[in-house]
């Protein structure tokens, strides 16, 4: 998959997960309505949040890390924005259900950095060593 084809289909998934989220967010009425909508506006959400974390930390990536191959990159950069997308869901849906509070989401917070130190200490360790070479 080449780069244009993978900033378009996330540029695809942003515009889709943002109109279908504009059109809950205005079409429903959070007091009335049931479980399946509730689920479509955070499942939108998480969505034009991911692909829009993924199209920015892509392109700082290109910026800050030249030396990093461009698939790497690619992975890295959808992974954070995923995660991030994911914690701010999270914390909506503790809003919603009154638990939200600052050591939730310190817990939140240290969770999704123990998720990505696993990706990263997984990478170290299929990196060859100098020796190899």
């Amino acid at each position: 998959m080449t780069l244009r084809s993978y900033l378009g289909y996330l540029f695809g998934l942003l515009i889709i997960s943002s109109v279908a989220f504009l059109t809950v967010v205005w079409t429903v009425e959070p007091t009335q309505s049931n479980g399946l909508t509730i689920t479509l506006f955070y499942l939108t959400l998480a969505g034009g949040l991911a692909s829009f974390f993924a199209i920015i930390g892509l392109f700082l990536r290109r910026v800050a890390k030249k030396n990093e191959s461009l698939p790497q990159q690619v992975r890295v950069a959808f992974r954070q924005g995923l995660l991030l997308s994911l914690v701010i869901v999270a914390a909506l849906l503790l809003q919603r259900a009154s638990l939200y509070s600052w050591w939730n989401m310190i817990l939140l917070v240290a969770l999704a950095t123990v998720i990505e130190s696993l990706f990263l200490a997984k990478r170290v360790e299929r990196m060859p060593s100098p020796k190899e070479f």
